[in-house]
């Protein structure tokens, strides 16, 4: 009886035991992703130290104080007069579709907008920016998103083999129907450049938005 009882309690301890090995495991694999996830978060916070187009892309993230996203000099809802009394260096003209759309090149990056008519009034409803990064992967740049909208609404990555990339698409529903897409590229091959798009449209601006009158080449 005694012995039986002994195996018993012997048995209890090593099943308690091997029970509880998963959970450490988990534990130190929730430690090492909590460490990871600070190193990342440090390394952005510190970004003087980066690249000036690395610090510029940062700052798009940063400088949201309003309820229009603004990309660069594009705040979505303004005039094409304001944009032009601030960037009198802004190229632009009329697509095939009607369309006012207006760019311009600071720190390697080129920003672009897309404006529409309603009566009179002309407005922006999307910006874009593109720019190619070096020294920094596209997991920081995700993050920084992250930190500031929390987490995507879509998220998808695929490695094409026609050129060699990895490319990969975000999207945000910022409210009050805004939406903001990045979309990344990165060679397989492990070179240290990373490809960046990042659009921000309103939907509610772009469905007021009506086609500008063709036949105008520039304004």
């Amino acid at each position: 009886m005694s012995t039986t009882a002994i195996d018993k309690q012997n048995f209890n301890f090593h099943a308690g035991q091997s029970k509880k090995d998963p959970d450490i495991s988990a534990l130190v694999a929730l430690c090492l992703f909590a460490f990871l996830m600070l190193a990342a978060l440090l390394m952005i916070k510190n970004y003087n130290g980066f690249a000036p187009k690395v610090t510029n892309f940062f700052t798009q993230i940063r400088k949201q104080q309003n309820d229009q996203f603004q990309i660069g000099d594009f705040k979505l809802g303004t005039s094409l007069a304001s944009l032009q009394a601030k960037r009198p260096d802004v190229m632009g003209g009329v697509n095939a579709r009607g369309q006012i759309v207006a760019s311009y090149l600071d720190s390697g990056a080129r920003y672009t907008a897309w404006y529409g008519r309603d009566g009179e009034t002309i407005f922006s409803y999307r910006a874009r920016y593109d720019t190619i990064l070096n020294d920094i992967d596209e997991e920081a740049v995700v993050y920084e998103i992250i930190s500031a909208h929390g987490a995507p609404s879509t998220d998808s990555c695929n490695a094409r083999i026609t050129d060699g990339m990895r490319a990969c698409k975000y999207s945000w529903w910022l409210g009050k129907g805004q939406r903001l897409d990045l979309a990344t590229r990165t060679p397989t091959d492990g070179s240290d450049i990373l490809k960046v798009t990042m659009i921000a449209t309103d939907t509610r601006l772009q469905r007021r938005a009506l086609q500008s009158p063709k036949g105008v080449n520039n304004y």
